[in-house]
């Protein structure tokens, strides 16, 4: 999903840390179903359609 957010931005959006963004997204770290969540809410999707296709 790319809608040209930058990381810094969606920490402030999910209220996570930039750092553990990243570790998220180079597969270093595994988002808890709460994270999952979190993030779904930030992007205004339900958790279903934010993991459509995973």
């Amino acid at each position: 999903m790319d809608r040209g957010w930058n990381q810094p931005y969606l920490a402030e959006l999910s209220g996570l840390g930039r750092i553990y963004i990243s570790q998220l997204e180079n597969g270093r770290k595994r988002a808890s179903i709460q994270t999952i969540d979190v993030l779904a809410q930030s992007f205004k999707l339900t958790i279903s359609d934010f993991l459509k296709g995973v």
